[in-house]
């Protein structure tokens, strides 16, 4: 009886033990071995903000020390001594620059508990629920690209405009052929332990914990958004979608890019289907809502602290005695289309150091500037992308364009918006005057959305031929395989910076 029901739930098993064993590598990347959460020493983080919540205000409990306490600001590097590496000083009291929507996890926990909430654990949460949203949105790719799916919408088909023509010269041997289930499992397992999942968990620090939970919104706002689009108009659905974007945008206000961005979907949607303004007005509101109120409340946190609506506290951040703080904070140039170039090398071409340990090879990351005339930038532990998620390398979006007649068109307006969105906000990072690997995250989780959509209709298309899926097998194999000794490589790394 055991035996049988063993082999029954063997997939489920499997399933499992894979998943434990993901979520103990990141406890132990996590917490460096050790498996207790702890608190990021003395550095800012989000249990400051939520006690000062507590206590009634936003600014923090602990003290501004020396004469910088008695300023709005300084650039002055004499008076940086003692305080706090990127904190933010106004009318003599310290805020938090960080965007702040994560506080609401910790207020809650420490409102109900009065402990404070490890930074690490909130990571490591926030991670995993990435690779389980990210499943959950492979999943509703997969039936809207399915042959089956296909056939009962021939109307929203772009293969019903050249049904014909495209009868006629299409061999036997390139019938559609329905992808194996695995496929989905593939990448999401190839997204859980890339390096650049796994570097992000291997440091719990509120820099990672931000970008990771806006991270998860992110995926989280254009699962709803397919899943309205696979409804035919569940208003609902899209005002969960433009919820999870708003709260993204409190977490990393740079994910207003894609709010937009989705938003210029939506309207995109309403013209090709020729719908009436009222229903146009209906889905802004769903949609644009809950984003707007968003957008109101991170004003009204800002005014409360800075008595300015705009002022997220950026030009007020306490750094210390470098020359990023006349280039950035006097000058201004914390974004330039001059750091591109330089940018553009170390997302893709700057590659680390490698050395043999124990019989292996390793490499190791380092933090440097490169400057280049007045341009001035800062490389943190990078390596270049292909590395960090060599998945991506599969998301050109050449597979979808040539194959686009086999998936509806709404399905492919999404999937080119969430490719389209992934490079905008690539191309915005690359002006910004730092790199670090943590940024690999505002646009890789996208760019796995693309690669799997790709090889899902490469393999519909030719999968049933041998010469094909055979070799195809043999490749995604080692593609595989190299991801996970990368990211291992890439998480250890992460494991024992001190900073």
């Amino acid at each position: 009886m055991f035996w049988k029901v063993l082999r029954e739930r063997r997939s489920t098993i499997v399933i499992g033990i894979i998943t434990v064993t993901i979520l103990v590598l990141y406890a132990y990347l996590n917490t460096r071995g050790t498996f207790r959460f702890v608190l990021w020493g003395s550095h800012l983080n989000y249990n400051m903000l939520a006690q000062s919540i507590l206590n009634g205000h936003f600014h923090l409990l602990e003290g501004v020390q020396g004469p910088i306490g008695e300023k709005n600001s300084t650039t002055d590097p004499t008076e940086l001594s003692n305080q706090f590496l990127d904190g933010t000083v106004y009318k003599g009291k310290y805020f938090l620059r960080h965007d702040p929507f994560p506080v609401v996890f910790h207020t809650i926990w420490m409102g109900i508990t009065g402990r404070r909430l490890s930074e690490g654990l909130v990571i490591v949460v926030a991670a995993f629920g990435c690779v389980v949203v990210l499943f959950a949105l492979l999943k509703s790719l997969e039936a809207a690209m399915s042959p089956a799916s296909n056939r009962m919408q021939p109307e929203e088909s772009h293969a019903s405009r050249n049904s014909t023509t495209a009868g006629s010269e299409r061999d036997k041997s390139t019938s559609i052929f329905t992808p194996p289930d695995w496929l989905k499992w593939y990448f999401v397992g190839g997204f859980a332990l890339c390096g650049a999942q796994l570097f992000m968990i291997s440091r719990p620090i509120i820099y990672h914990e931000s970008i990771v939970v806006a991270g998860l919104a992110t995926l989280l706002g254009a699962y709803f958004f397919l899943r309205h689009i696979q409804s035919h108009g569940n208003t609902v659905l899209l005002t969960i979608s433009g919820t999870c974007f708003g709260c993204a945008f409190m977490a990393r206000s740079l994910t207003v890019l894609y709010f937009g961005l989705f938003g210029a979907l939506l309207l995109s949607l309403w013209i090709r289907r020729k719908g009436v303004l009222r229903t146009l007005v209906k889905e802004c509101c769903a949609f644009g809502g809950p984003g707007l109120a968003t957008v109101v409340a991170l004003g009204m946190y800002n005014y409360a602290r800075f008595d300015n609506f705009f002022d997220s506290g950026l030009y007020r951040v306490i750094w210390p005695d470098c020359p990023y703080v006349d280039y950035c904070l006097v000058q201004h140039h914390f974004f330039r289309i001059a750091h591109v170039p330089q940018n553009f090398a170390t997302y893709f071409t700057t590659f680390p150091a490698w050395k043999i340990v124990d019989f292996m090879p390793v490499f190791t990351v380092r933090a440097y500037d490169i400057a280049n005339r007045d341009v001035l930038t800062y490389a943190e532990h990078m390596v270049p992308l292909f590395m960090a998620a060599p998945f991506t390398v599969l998301s050109i979006p050449g597979a979808v364009a040539a194959y686009r007649e086999n998936i509806s068109t709404d399905v492919a307006l999404f999937l080119g918006t969430v490719f389209f969105a992934a490079v905008v906000m690539l191309l915005t990072l690359l002006a910004y005057y730092y790199t670090a690997p943590r940024y690999f995250y505002d646009f890789t989780p996208f760019l796995f959305v693309c690669a799997y959509a790709n090889v899902f209709l490469i393999w519909k298309r030719y999968g049933s031929i041998d010469r094909f899926r055979r070799p195809a097998l043999l490749a995604l194999g080692i593609l595989f395989a190299v991801n996970v000794y990368l990211g291992l490589i890439y998480g250890l790394n992460g494991m024992v910076q001190t900073w």
